[in-house]
């Protein structure tokens, strides 16, 4: 393992483009918590290629943690898109929800 990617952690997201949505700078953003305390350790947002998708594609993203050692317990990610640069969230097509939690897991 390189030093660059060690106590990595890396969530992959694959998302299905079922509607259209509007134009604009997309970010996905990755929020990574402390189940046990609920306190958030670390922040991943990627930004996106909103004007390439069309309805059927599906979106690949991946947001990388630096510095969890493995093993550490009680973790979840959530996981949500807004726009920029007024920092709204999108809601999913199939729930009035703007986000998707990841977790409860132990890193690897």
């Amino acid at each position: 393992m390189s030093a660059a990617t060690r106590n990595r952690l890396r969530i992959s997201t694959l998302w299905h483009v079922d509607a259209d949505t509007a134009p604009g700078t997309y970010q996905q953003f990755h929020h990574l918590n402390d189940q046990s305390s609920g306190a958030p350790l670390a922040v991943s947002d990627v930004p996106l290629s909103r004007s390439t998708w069309r309805i059927g594609d599906r979106v690949i993203v991946m947001a990388d943690f630096f510095n969890i050692a493995p093993g550490t317990p009680n973790l979840s990610v959530d996981v949500g898109h807004y726009t920029l640069p007024d920092m709204t969230r999108i809601s999913r097509s199939t729930s009035s929800e703007s986000l998707v939690t990841l977790g409860t897991f132990s890193a690897p």
